[in-house]
């Protein structure tokens, strides 16, 4: 008996397992001990954090809509703050008319023209500088570029996003801090606190004036991008019609050769006052060569020969004044003295 009961139990039990089981994988989810439903399987929890995030994005985004993964990548790139430059140059058959039409384009986008400088002298060349809203940039550009042939382009971008975070931080804590030195100006009673919190307060007032500026600048540029076009003509090679007759020439030049004259006339005038002191120098740099002059050494005369040595044989010379007659005449007087004649 005994043992049928335990097989009986043991068959209950097993019964009631089974239904437990299918009941469990049969409904897909199940209800805590506090009743609020949690989703079935062993990934519950993961699947309660990813639907209260979903639900979180959801509610951001206009209409309660549903957010995928592209929105928030679009979404995290729109709040950067990015700075657009470029710089065109176009050439067109009519550089003011072009100039004309690219103001059109900016003030159609929103923006408007801060700057044109114009040389119509010969090759005609405009430069204009456009601000235009940042979001109308690339298609302010593609216009421009469409007006004639472009020769030279250039887009740049600056991502300055943490430096108008620091700014904004640096802006909020010093007008924090201002707050403060406010507060204890109205609690000071003795004079020199008193002073000493006003010139702290004077300090942080600048200090916040400073940097609404800088993020003001910032700001704007980020806001309207800057595009810089010049517009030049098409270099053709022409004659030009104001080319001076002969008659304007002779009159240039002679208007030129008395511009000369007048010029040297007037660097003479100029030079007459310092003529004594550069006689005078010239005077004392004479008497200085004179005094500082040294003789020539007196040496034999050219014509005589020096002293010979002793033992030399070679007779002295003849001095130069002596002609060739009287050099022969010593010579044939010699040989008749002391030679005797030689043999017919």
């Amino acid at each position: 008996m005994r043992n049928r009961r335990w097989a009986w139990a043991l068959a209950a039990v097993v019964v009631l397992g089974s239904g437990a089981v299918a009941c469990s994988h049969g409904g897909g989810s199940k209800f805590n001990t506090v009743g609020s439903r949690v989703d079935g399987g062993s990934g519950g929890g993961a699947s309660a954090e990813s639907s209260v995030q979903s639900g979180a994005a959801a509610s951001a985004l206009p209409g309660g809509a549903r957010s995928t993964g592209r929105d928030v990548g679009v979404q995290a790139q729109a709040n950067r703050d990015v700075v657009y430059t470029g710089s065109l140059t176009v050439r067109v058959p009519d550089a003011p008319k072009a100039a004309v039409r690219a103001r059109g384009f900016a003030d159609a986008a929103g923006g408007y023209l801060a700057k044109q400088d114009a040389d119509l002298e010969g090759a005609k060349e405009i430069s204009s500088t456009l601000r235009v809203p940042s979001d109308r940039f690339d298609a302010v550009v593609d216009q421009l570029a469409k007006l004639g042939t472009v020769q030279a382009r250039r887009v740049d971008s600056d991502d300055v996003t943490d430096k108008v975070v620091d700014l904004r931080s640096r802006l909020k804590n010093a007008q924090i801090s201002a707050d403060r030195l406010r507060e204890l100006l109205a609690k000071a009673e003795v004079v020199q606190n008193v002073i000493t919190i006003e010139d702290r307060l004077t300090q942080r007032e600048t200090q916040i004036e400073q940097l609404e500026g800088e993020l003001q600048v910032v700001e704007d540029q980020v806001d309207l991008a800057t595009i810089r076009v010049t517009f030049t003509e098409s270099d053709k090679a022409t004659v030009s019609k104001d080319l001076p007759g002969f008659v304007e020439a002779l009159r240039s030049g002679a208007v030129t050769l008395g511009n000369i004259v007048l010029v040297l006339v007037a660097a003479a005038a100029f030079a007459l006052p310092f003529l004594p002191l550069v006689v005078l120098g010239w005077w004392l740099r004479r008497q200085w060569r004179r005094r500082h002059a040294h003789p020539k050494a007196a040496g034999p005369d050219p014509g005589w020969p020096g002293p010979q040595a002793p033992g030399s044989r070679n007779p002295p010379a003849a001095p130069a004044s002596e002609t060739a007659a009287d050099v022969d005449a010593g010579a044939s007087g010699s040989t008749t003295a002391g030679d005797p004649a030689p043999a017919t």
